[in-house]
């Protein structure tokens, strides 16, 4: 199932408001796609924009030259700001600016500018932004992402279409992960917890997704036998990474397994892989699941930013080994 046809079964409304605004000509100078993350945001604003350059067919065919130059962000006229790689701060903007202001290097129309976790804007590129808003230029589209939109200046959402996607079920992110030729481990993963975070087309490559695979993994296979190795094995691979950004998503990342994990002792919905399932028969012989989960639980609502995570996950492993 292409891209195309993961909209129109996955997000309809979402499909027919873009539909018609590609088959009357009258897209909107500047998009805001509103929703959870993990509901097909991203794959829609490179389809929309892939769409408008393709000269297959209305909606993008994905396989022709254009098609794969802008999949791979290697079209000049095409700009990505990605908030979650950190703040998106004013001299971004004005850049951008600068940067459509020159002769395009294109032969095509439009030039477009992406902005990923838009909601991570300062003030100052929220304002800078805003003035580029109030005054669109016939060729530019803007397509803004945002699962925290009342994070966002409401000036700025006033000046962008909002289309809002709705939540997309457990079983439909396994779907699209499959589709993605996504493996049956990884693609639980990403279904359970990773898609809150990380993108289906690049979250097997994000640093924060494998220093959780390799913490996660571990955790389980040494804990339930030698549970002071598990500790280790959690301040060793992932709380000693120097970027606190990637530090903060893995660790999410684990615990929220940890917690679908002993869920899945009590109650296993489905098969996923070998060193799962028989990690889940295991478990549920040699630990107390229901007190696990509450200890996990209890960790999980004291995470702050304030919070050091280290002497949280030494209190957490100390009160699992009292009630395993």
């Amino acid at each position: 199932m292409n891209s195309l046809n993961l909209l129109k079964t996955k997000q309809s409304v979402v499909y027919t408001i873009l539909n018609n605004a590609l088959e009357s000509d009258k897209l909107a100078h500047a998009y805001l796609f509103s929703g959870i993350k993990g509901s097909l945001q991203q794959e829609t604003a490179l389809l929309l924009v892939q769409s408008l350059f393709c000269e297959q067919s209305k909606w993008a065919c994905g396989q022709c030259v254009i098609c794969n130059r802008i999949k791979n962000n290697v079209y000049p006229d095409m700009i990505v700001l990605d908030g979650s790689l950190g703040s998106i701060k004013k001299a971004d903007v004005l850049d951008l600016q600068h940067r459509f202001a020159l002769t395009s290097l294109e032969k095509y129309v439009y030039k477009i500018f992406i902005i990923k976790d838009a909601h991570h804007m300062t003030n100052g590129a929220a304002n800078s932004l805003l003035k580029f808003l109030e005054e669109p230029s016939a060729n530019v589209l803007g397509i803004l992402i945002s699962d925290q939109t009342e994070a966002l200046l409401p000036t700025v959402i006033s000046r962008c279409q909002v289309i809002n996607f709705k939540r997309l079920s457990y079983l439909d992110n396994f779907e699209i992960a499959k589709l993605n030729n996504i493996a049956d481990l990884e693609a639980y993963y990403y279904s359970k917890v990773v898609f809150n975070h990380l993108s289906v087309s690049d979250f097997i490559e994000h640093e924060a997704f494998q220093l959780f695979q390799i913490t996660f993994e571990r955790f389980i296979d040494l804990f339930d036998t030698k549970p002071d190795m598990a500790l280790y094995s959690i301040h060793n691979i992932l709380l000693k990474h120097k970027d606190k950004e990637v530090v903060r998503v893995g660790f999410d990342l684990f615990i929220n397994m940890l917690i679908v994990f002993y869920g899945d002792t009590i109650t296993q919905s489905q098969k996923v892989n070998e060193w799962y399932d028989l990690s889940v028969e295991r478990h549920k012989k040699g630990v107390n699941s229901n007190q696990l989960l509450e200890v996990i639980l209890e960790t999980k609502n004291k995470i702050n930013p304030s919070i050091n995570n280290a002497l949280l996950v030494d209190q957490m492993v100390y009160n699992l080994k009292e009630v395993m």
